[in-house]
C-alpha cells in the first residue's frame, strides 16, 4: 500500500523529504506494539504494524529509486548487492539480538528494544543531505 503512495509523496515534496517526514510522522507507531495483547490491545498493535509496513512499502520505493538514481550505471550491480549485503545482514542480527534479549529479559523487552529503534529510525535522516534531497 505505501509503494502505491510513493509516487504522489515522492512528486509532491521529493523523494529524500517524502521519505523523512513519513518516517518521523509513523515512527510513534512502532511504541505501540510492545502493548501486544489480547482484546483492544491486540487491536491496536495491528493498526500500528499496518502504518509500519505501510511506511516500509513506501521506503522501499523511495530510496531504492533513490539510489538508482545517483548511482552511476556501471555501479549498479554493486550497490545493489552491497546495500542487500548490509540490510539482510542487518536483518539476521536483529534477529540474534532479540532471540538474545527474549531469552535474557522476555519477549516484552525485545519488544520495547525493537520498538524504540524503529520509534527513532527517523533520526539519521536528521542531519542527512538526504532530507532535502529533490
Amino acid at each position: 500500500m505505501g509503494s502505491s503512495a510513493a509516487h504522489a509523496l515522492a512528486g509532491r515534496f521529493g523523494t529524500g523529504r517524502a521519505a523523512w517526514l513519513v518516517s518521523l510522522a509513523t515512527a510513534p507507531a512502532a511504541l505501540a506494539i510492545p502493548f501486544l495483547d489480547r482484546g483492544p490491545w491486540l487491536w491496536l498493535a495491528a493498526a500500528a504494524w499496518f502504518v509500519l509496513m505501510f511506511r516500509t512499502g513506501l521506503n522501499n520505493v523511495l530510496l531504492v529509486s533513490l539510489r538508482q538514481r545517483v548511482t552511476p550505471d556501471e555501479m549498479l550491480g554493486r550497490m545493489t548487492a552491497t546495500m542487500r549485503l548490509l540490510l539482510m545482514g542487518a536483518t539476521g542480527a536483529g534477529g540474534l539480538l532479540a532471540a538474545l534479549l527474549g531469552e535474557l529479559w522476555g519477549v516484552r523487552a525485545a519488544l520495547w528494544a525493537g520498538a524504540v529503534i524503529m520509534a527513532l529510525s527517523w533520526i539519521p535522516f536528521l542531519r542527512s543531505p538526504l532530507r532535502t534531497h529533490p
